[in-house]
């Protein structure tokens, strides 16, 4: 498909996407208005890197796993469970941890601290509690639950005390006892022992000291930047955000149904579609006034109308008059001068009546003589378009009821058209039609005139027009846009191919703007069959 094709399609189903579309919009709206307002507050927490007395930082990699640890801690049961305690809320941590977001702010040492409630106070006293907990529990979360390094070089500095004091007693003890070979080798050995402990001592509190500092920097490590404040309005639902997004999806859910119902439904909306059926197209009329009564019949013709329901320079005229150059004209130009022709639909109301008024009328234009045959013996309506009576007819010239078809065909208002009613309604029509008399009476309306064109009932509503086909010189297949489908038009064309009768093409009726070239006819080659098309400017 082309682009215009897609906007055509889009064109004829612009209710199912503008129903489908507002639908949509309607129900987002409702729904939005039934949703309980959600509110947001956030809190921001700051985790440093600690720098080591040695210069480094203390595990940079390390650092970026804790602040995963924390992301993972803030939004498990336990934290959650302790701000339930203190805040004394009615819920469960499950469903607390559920309205918690923790992020980690890119290229920062920043953590945000999201929570969702449908009270504002709530939002905000649990964000703040959870920031709380993290900067109190965070030397924890970095030592873990055993001791730290200063409480255990602690321990081995008392230790180390009270074995340098021993040695200190003893060797004073020795030394005011008087000395003796024994106690000076004694005292040496004391000596020795207390100043490798100094060393070890001086070694233990420089790490001591080292370490007492490095907690104190831990315990600062996590700060408070901002406190979370209550909002003063809801973070949900996005009431702009989901109106733009129901006009987009029901746009979009609309397109595809329009496209799908497009595609199940096989009716017949452009030229392009009617060539796709298989006949050649004559023309396009586009949608005018019919100037049908009140029972839905053709309205009476008069003589200075120039078109029924238009003027003469409407676009429906323009369109009849190119008709009529591509039935006598372009047909001529390939060996063929159709005398006689059936214009008729595949199903009822499709305006091949219609088509038969004015086309006579713009061939009569030229100056040729034209006589218009009510062929159809169930629902006749031409009579009324040309205010006649309908006394006498067609079926009162097929029954011997009247002199002779000549008699019975009587001259109209409109110059140079001549018309047969239908006559009175016989009771079995389709015989009639396909009669010896019938056969008889075309060939004298023929001689007597330039053009004979028969207006007859649907082919798929009756079988009257199969039986008149044969015994004309051409048919013209009436087809209303958006009213037939594709395979009524095949089952159309089937029907006179089995009859032997000759469609020269098809007529596409109520046309818009844009669904076919008003100018295009067909060239039409001995046979019938194939076709060449040429392009006329109108």
């Amino acid at each position: 498909m082309r682009v215009r094709d897609y906007l055509a399609v889009l064109d004829r189903r612009k209710w199912i996407v503008l129903a489908v579309t507002i639908v949509t919009i309607a129900a987002v709206g409702v729904l939005t208005r039934l949703m309980t307002p959600i509110y947001s507050a956030s809190s921001l927490v700051r985790i440093a890197r600690v720098m080591d007395p040695s210069g480094d930082f203390s595990s940079i990699t390390y650092a970026d796993r804790v602040m995963t640890t924390y992301v993972e801690l803030l939004q498990g049961r336990a934290y959650t469970a302790q701000v339930i305690e203190r805040l004394g809320l009615d819920t469960s941590p499950g469903s607390l941890s559920s309205a918690v977001q923790v992020e980690t702010l890119p290229n920062t040492e920043l953590l945000r601290i999201t929570v969702e409630h449908s009270r504002p106070e709530v939002a905000r006293d649990v964000a703040n509690t959870l920031a709380d907990l993290l900067r109190e529990e965070g030397q924890r979360i970095y030592s873990g639950a055993g001791q730290s390094a200063r409480e255990i070089l602690q321990e081995q500095l008392l230790a180390l005390e009270g074995s340098m004091d021993a040695n200190r007693t003893r060797m004073q003890v020795l030394i005011d006892a008087g000395e003796t070979a024994e106690s000076s080798q004694e005292v040496q050995d004391l000596r020795a022992r207390i100043s490798a402990q100094e060393q070890l001592y001086a070694m233990l509190l420089d790490e001591y000291d080292a370490a007492r500092v490095r907690e104190r920097l831990l315990e600062n490590s996590i700060s408070i930047v901002e406190e979370a404040v209550a909002p003063s309005s809801p973070s949900k639902p996005r009431v702009q955000l989901n109106m733009i997004l129901s006009v987009l999806v029901g746009l979009s859910a609309g397109t595809a149904l329009a496209f799908l119902v497009d595609n199940l439904n096989r009716s017949i909306h452009t030229a392009e579609n009617l060539e796709a059926a298989g006949v050649p197209v004559l023309g396009s009329v586009p949608a005018f006034s019919s100037g049908r009564d009140a029972r839905g019949q053709v309205a009476v013709l008069e003589d200075d109308e120039p078109l029924v329901g238009g003027p003469a320079l409407s676009p429906a005229g323009e369109a009849f008059r190119a008709l009529r150059s591509i039935l006598l004209s372009a047909t001529a130009e390939a060996g063929l001068r159709p005398r006689s022709l059936l214009v008729t639909s595949a199903l009822p109301g499709e305006g091949k009546s219609t088509v038969v008024v004015n086309l006579a009328k713009v061939i009569a234009q030229t100056g040729r003589r034209v006589t218009i045959v009510d062929g159809d013996l169930r629902r006749p309506s031409l009579h009324r378009a040309f205010g006649l009576a309908n006394d006498i007819g067609l079926s009162s010239v097929i029954l011997g009821r009247s002199d002779g078809g000549t008699t019975a065909v009587r001259r109209t208002k409109v110059p140079g058209i001549s018309l047969l009613t239908s006559g009175p309604l016989p009771r079995y029509p389709a015989e009639l039609l396909s009669s010896s008399s019938m056969q008889s009476l075309v060939a004298d309306l023929v001689e007597q005139s330039d053009i004979v064109l028969f207006d007859s009932p649907p082919v798929l509503a009756t079988s009257d027009a199969l039986g008149l086909a044969p015994l004309v010189d051409g048919v013209i297949l009436v087809v209303a846009r958006a009213v037939t489908t594709d395979r009524q038009v095949q089952t159309a064309l089937q029907r006179f191919e089995q009859v032997g009768a000759r469609v020269l093409g098809a007529v596409l009726n109520r046309a818009k703007s844009g669904d076919g070239a008003y100018g295009t006819y067909y060239h039409y080659q001995p046979s019938g069959v194939e076709a060449k098309r040429t392009h006329v400017r109108s």
